[in-house]
């Protein structure tokens, strides 16, 4: 599909703000809890009550729209019993992060223990589509 050119500049433009890409960011968290909520069979309503918040409100964290602060991003982690893992990405280098490979089994076997992983880091607004399959296919 063809984008037009007043749209590209258009886009092109917004991608210079800041505003464009703290929306990125809230919305790849919000599409993290939600991969993260289903993985755990938990919905919004259970979510709500862990962080004695509202039903409207996690709502609002799952469209996307709350104006998220570290600290809301860790109670919704808390919540969930996971962490909130932020990094600042050099968008002229290639980046690559290691983390261990997690298995119930590992404590039994220790010679898995040091396998690790790597996972390619994209800047937000330009993966959001890839964070549920990433999520769920490292899980």
């Amino acid at each position: 599909m063809k984008i037009g050119s007043a749209f590209k500049k258009m886009v092109d433009q917004a991608r210079l703000s800041p505003e464009y890409w703290a929306a990125g960011i809230a919305v790849d968290f919000a599409v993290s809890v939600d991969a993260l909520m289903k993985r755990k069979h938990i919905n919004r309503s259970e979510l709500a009550r862990k962080m004695g918040t509202s039903l409207p409100y996690i709502t609002k964290v799952m469209r996307g729209d709350a104006n998220f602060t570290l600290e809301t991003m860790a109670k919704v982690a808390m919540a969930l019993n996971a962490t909130v893992d932020v990094r600042l990405v050099d968008n002229d280098a290639s980046a690559f992060i290691v983390k261990p490979v997690a298995r119930p089994s590992d404590e039994k076997r220790p010679e898995l223990v040091g396998n690790f992983t790597p996972i390619h880091m994209q800047p937000a607004n330009e993966c959001a589509r890839y964070i549920h399959t990433a999520t769920t296919s490292a899980a």
